[in-house]
C-alpha cells in the first residue's frame, strides 16, 4: 500500500464532527500526541505553528500524525472561502473594545493555546490512570 502524500503543514485545519467526537468521547483510540494535536486545532493557525506547542513531536512525526488524522476524517483543511470571510470580517472590526490592559490579540491566542495544551495534558493523564 502506498503511503499518502504528506500534509501541507503551512495550511490551517479544522476539526470535523469525527474529530470532535474523539475529543469529547471517553473511548478514543488515538495516541496521546494525536489527541494533543486535535485539542490544538483551532481553524486559525497552521499545523506548523501548532507544532510548537507539541513538546517532543518532531516534524516527520507531526506529518505522520496529521496524515493519519486527515485520513481518519478527524481534521480537514479550512476552505479558501472561510479564510477570506474571516479576513474580511477582521478588517471591519470597528467596534473592538479591547483595552491595553486586556492584552493584545496575540497574547490572547497564546493564553488560549496554553489552556488547550493544559487540557490535553490533563486528558491524556486521565487516560493513563485508567
Amino acid at each position: 500500500m502506498r503511503k499518502p502524500p504528506p500534509p501541507d503543514l503551512d495550511r490551517v485545519y479544522v476539526l470535523t464532527d469525527g474529530g470532535l467526537r474523539q475529543l469529547m468521547g471517553g473511548d478514543t483510540t488515538l495516541a496521546d500526541s494525536a489527541l494533543r494535536l486535535l485539542v490544538l486545532v483551532d481553524g486559525k493557525l497552521s499545523l506548523a505553528k501548532l507544532a510548537k506547542h507539541l513538546q517532543g513531536v518532531v516534524e516527520p512525526e507531526l506529518s505522520d500524525i496529521a496524515s493519519a488524522l486527515i485520513l481518519a476524517g478527524h481534521i480537514k483543511p479550512i476552505s479558501a472561502d472561510t479564510v477570506k470571510l474571516a479576513d474580511d470580517l477582521g478588517a471591519l472590526d470597528f467596534f473592538s473594545t479591547l483595552s491595553e490592559e486586556e492584552g493584545a490579540p496575540a497574547e490572547a491566542k497564546e493564553r488560549d493555546f496554553a489552556k488547550a495544551l493544559e487540557e490535553a495534558r490533563d486528558r491524556s493523564g486521565d487516560r493513563r490512570e485508567l
